[in-house]
């Protein structure tokens, strides 16, 4: 008999970052495993952290999970996509929600 894997939804444009909100049913493990490699990174960027990490792995004896995060970070920063949220998008929900 097979064995069914949990399955679970993951926003294919973070819905932390976007207002699209289109979801893709995942194996569980892997949508986890995908959240602590790439936190909450969009597709394109996280091309650009897998390049970003290689070149540190090169250069560095030893990876931080700081040099993750403020990798991570820096990728967000560029602002890549015109319709992700801003920062102020951000504020301003968590402002309406209390």
């Amino acid at each position: 008999m097979k064995k069914e894997h949990r399955k679970t939804k993951h926003h294919v444009t973070p819905s932390s970052r976007s207002e699209f909100g289109r979801e893709v049913i995942l194996p569980e493990k892997f949508h986890t495993a995908w959240h602590i490699l790439f936190g909450n990174l969009y597709d394109r960027e996280v091309v650009l952290f897998i390049q970003e990490v290689n070149k540190l792995m090169d250069e560095a004896d030893e990876i931080t999970n700081k040099n993750l995060a403020n990798i991570r970070e820096e990728i967000k920063g560029m602002d890549l996509y015109e319709f992700q949220k801003t920062k102020e998008d951000s504020a301003g929900k968590k402002r309406r929600r209390k």
